[in-house]
């Protein structure tokens, strides 16, 4: 017989030893032994996921049909070796984008012993900093084993529209002759910014016309006009 060794990294499973074995013979048998290529080894498959080494010996038994005996040729060693896939995880992903969240950093980790990352979009650090929502992937791999595994996390958005709104306005009239403008909104502005260069959430006006004032909110902003005829 002729025989391969299996040198992968853990995976759910189980795989047949007859799998790496090609036989001279399709009539005849194989025969397994331990390491020590005496005693016999009953097993018939191996646990893909069971990390560790097994040193066998196979060998086939075919019938020799002058003798009318069981002919056993030499036996050939089988090793099977399981690398340990790491594990991985990802941290930092129960953040939102908001408004004044404009970055997650999500952090992977794992067990392996001489990790390297590979994120999407090209980071290759442990951590990544995110701006824009979307699936990020990343794949660890443990170069002490060449084994590597990969997680993703989704990013959300929650961005809610910023709205605003000018209330206090009316004519500019003989009897009214100033009024004050008061911007509304849905969140408490971090800025406001007039038309004629007013900072604060009020304007006051003496003369008719159209009035625009835009609110910031983080990165978030929202504009307004009204006119005061």
């Amino acid at each position: 017989v002729t025989a391969v060794n299996y040198n992968e990294c853990a995976v759910a499973g189980t795989k047949t030893l007859a799998s790496l074995v090609t036989a001279k013979d399709p009539t005849g048998t194989l025969k397994w032994y331990e390491a020590d290529g005496i005693t016999e080894y009953t097993a018939t498959s191996f646990n893909t996921e069971n990390v560790g080494t097994l040193n066998l010996n196979v060998s086939q038994v075919v019938y020799d049909v002058v003798s009318g005996l069981d002919c056993e040729g030499p036996t050939v060693p089988v090793t099977i070796t399981v690398k340990a896939t790491p594990t991985i995880a990802i941290s930092g992903d129960n953040v939102d984008l908001t408004c004044k969240n404009t970055a997650v950093v999500l952090t992977a980790t794992s067990n392996a012993t001489t990790p390297t990352y590979a994120w999407t979009g090209g980071g290759t650090a442990s951590t990544n900093t995110i701006t824009n929502s979307g699936t990020y992937l990343v794949t660890i791999t443990d170069t002490a084993n060449g084994c590597a595994v990969t997680a993703s996390t989704t990013i959300d958005e929650n961005k809610e529209a910023l709205t605003v709104g000018i209330t206090g306005s009316s004519p500019i009239t003989c009897s009214t002759t100033a009024l004050t403008l008061a911007a509304t909104s849905n969140y408490t502005p971090d800025t406001y910014s007039w038309s004629g260069g007013t900072t604060t959430q009020t304007k006051g006006i003496t003369t008719g016309g159209d009035y625009n004032v835009t609110v910031s909110y983080g990165v978030c902003t929202a504009s307004a006009t009204v006119n005061a005829a």
